[in-house]
């Protein structure tokens, strides 16, 4: 009698929790420092992030990040400035394209000559985010966040709510465009801000792990600071990877 083995199933991959994300980035504005006397003038910024995302659940993810940025301008390098930033957080799936999450992060910035700190952040966040189709290769992202943000020095402390919408159309499984609106609602110790930004942006995946992308639109709102515009033009361009490490 012949007997028949059940051939074992084999094992499912094991998604990575851990990536090397990088980029380099330009932006410019003719209006960079949003003043009432207007500067156009350019930034380079290259960066380097370790991200980690390993589940708590079915429905939950651990987020923590440490990353690390030079800003450099182009006609103002008195005012280059190194960035490092740590995030700790924990996304959970709310509804089937529903997500929230709760965390904390850090920032520091430090001058590019002599190294020195200029300005330290704690921040606590609250971020709810979803994505809908609206038709085949048509979807419409949008997001909410609340920050809660203790500076040094304080006169940067603020409370922020920013909303986000973004329709975006996938015509090649690799382009992608998008019109992307923004506001932004910041009342800090001295002043309160509103503040619109809306853009067009077109990506390209080079391949899986990386994508090239240029952007370009308006900024627009007001400020009780009768020395604060943000009325401007914002171009921009970069090139992002993101490699699983394991």
């Amino acid at each position: 009698m012949l007997r028949l083995r059940l051939q074992e199933k084999p094992p499912t991959p094991r998604k990575p929790t851990v990536y090397l994300q990088g980029r380099v980035s330009y932006f410019r504005s003719d209006n960079i420092f949003a003043g009432v006397d207007p500067v156009d003038d350019g930034l380079l910024r290259p960066g380097v992030t370790l991200l980690a995302v390993p589940s708590l659940g079915p429905d939950t993810k651990l987020i923590t990040s440490v990353s690390g940025n030079l800003v450099r301008y182009g006609d103002r390098s008195q005012l280059d400035y190194n960035q490092l930033k740590v995030k700790l957080g924990v996304r959970q799936q709310l509804l089937k394209r529903t997500y929230g999450e709760l965390g904390w992060s850090n920032q520091q910035l430090f001058k590019q000559e002599a190294g020195d700190r200029f300005a330290h952040y704690n921040s606590l966040y609250l971020r709810l985010s979803r994505r809908d189709w609206l038709v085949k290769n048509l979807a419409l992202d949008t997001s909410y966040k609340l920050t809660l943000r203790f500076a040094d020095p304080d006169t940067r402390s603020k409370i922020s709510n920013v909303f986000r919408a973004s329709l975006a159309y996938y015509p090649y499984p690799r382009f992608k465009a998008a019109l992307n609106y923004q506001l932004a609602l910041s009342d800090y110790t001295t002043r309160y801000d509103n503040y619109h930004q809306l853009i067009g942006r077109v990506s390209y995946k080079i391949s899986s792990n990386s994508q090239i992308y240029l952007y370009g639109g308006q900024s627009f709102g007001s400020s009780s600071n009768s020395r604060i515009n943000f009325d401007g033009t914002v171009f921009g361009t970069g090139m992002s990877f993101n490699l699983p490490l394991f």
